[in-house]
């Protein structure tokens, strides 16, 4: 079956596709066809072999006495075989990106929606495939062992190419956890209106989105708006839903921000989404793109005497400030808690994604929630 998935993605899309590409037109180039497949010829001919080689074994071994039937000196050229499997982990960002691209050309978009009518399934889940078998070699390999006796001459063999897959899925696994990170990309890519120009980039990893007050202008009134923080930039949206109005300090409104000061779990999830899926409506209005090079972020102590800001804090506006090169940006939380949250993350810009995430890990305690949009609708009204 697996072998068999393979195959359709290569007859099915990247053999169309490269003769597209060969014909030129602007379709399609040849780099857009490496950076979306990669590595998954060599991964299909490499596991064609091997397929080949236990159903031979498995035929050859029929006559045999089961003690004398050895498997070991084919499952250890898997190892082998798993160089490939890492260059495709390596490019799995790049390929999502690539496929992201590509699917803005309307020629394209077709073309994707016709050969997914054909195979039944989105490209996108049959790209992941190669992504979710280095583990399943690793379980398939140990339940096999369970039932080889230590005198078995396989034995010894096999538990050595037990322990270098599983070294290799760990190493694997930490990539495949940072492409669930790069997924998010995605997917907020695909929510923003108007939409940013190259937005999708390899390098880049989404870590938070969260409700936060904004004030466009020294003197003007705080408004409810929705922070989308990546590793190098900050976004502040116009949420989709019509949010309870963020209250203004000039009315003199108690009421504070959503009590979850939510950010979104990362998570690996099991399958990226389809282009199909992801050219839905744009929902997120961007207002400002913050660039997070040379930027810094800061607040004024909570004890300082400043009328205004002791008044906005007394009614649950806890102030931060992002100075860039060319301009700053006066941001909200509810809590000093949170607002530290922000600047911890917002001033670790350069570091991975991951750092980033471990840091907001370490300096909260709020549990994550996917609901926090309907949270902050609740509470902040219309603008």
């Amino acid at each position: 079956v697996y072998v068999a998935s393979l195959e359709l993605v290569i007859t099915h899309f990247e053999t169309p596709l490269s003769e597209m590409a060969e014909k030129g037109g602007g379709f399609i180039t040849h780099d857009d066809v490496k950076g979306i497949f990669s590595e998954l010829k060599v991964i299909y001919l490499y596991n064609q072999i091997f397929l080949a080689d236990l159903l031979q074994r498995k035929a050859e071994g029929e006559e045999k006495c089961w003690m004398e039937n050895k498997y070991s000196d084919i499952i250890s050229r898997i190892t082998q075989y798993l160089k490939s499997y890492t260059a495709y982990y390596n490019n799995y960002n790049n390929s999502l990106a690539t496929l992201s691209k590509c699917t803005e050309r309307s020629k394209f978009r077709e073309f994707l929606e016709q050969k997914e009518n054909l195979a039944k399934e989105p490209l996108s889940s049959l790209l992941i495939r190669p992504i979710q078998r280095v583990p399943k070699y690793v379980l398939l390999l140990r339940d096999w062992m369970k039932h080889l006796p230590f005198t078995h001459p396989d034995y010894n063999p096999l538990k050595k190419a037990e322990d270098e897959m599983i070294a290799i899925a760990r190493d694997l696994n930490e990539r495949v956890r940072d492409s669930g990170v790069f997924m998010e990309i995605l997917r907020v890519n695909y929510q923003l209106s108007p939409p940013i120009l190259d937005f999708v980039q390899p390098h880049r990893r989404f870590v938070r989105e969260a409700p936060l007050g904004f004030r466009p202008a020294p003197k003007a009134k705080i408004k409810s708006r929705w922070g989308i923080l990546c590793n190098d930039v900050l976004l502040i949206t116009r949420p989709p839903v019509s949010p309870s109005s963020f209250p203004s300090l000039s009315r003199g409104n108690p009421n504070q921000f959503a009590s979850s000061r939510a950010s979104t779990s990362v998570s690996r999830p099991s399958l990226p989404p389809s282009p199909k899926a992801l050219t839905k409506e744009r929902v997120y209005k961007r207002e400002v793109m913050v660039l997070l090079k040379n930027s810094t972020a800061w607040s004024f102590p909570d004890d300082d005497p400043d009328p205004v800001r002791k008044r906005e804090r007394e009614m649950g506006f806890f102030a931060f400030t992002i100075d860039t090169p060319t301009k700053s940006f006066q941001l909200f939380s509810d809590s000093p808690e949170e607002r530290q949250n922000w600047i911890q993350m917002l001033n670790l810009r350069g570091t991975s994604a991951e750092s980033r995430i471990q840091s907001y890990r370490q300096v909260t305690h709020i549990k994550s929630s996917r609901r926090a949009q309907s949270v902050s609708a609740e509470v902040y009204g219309k603008i």
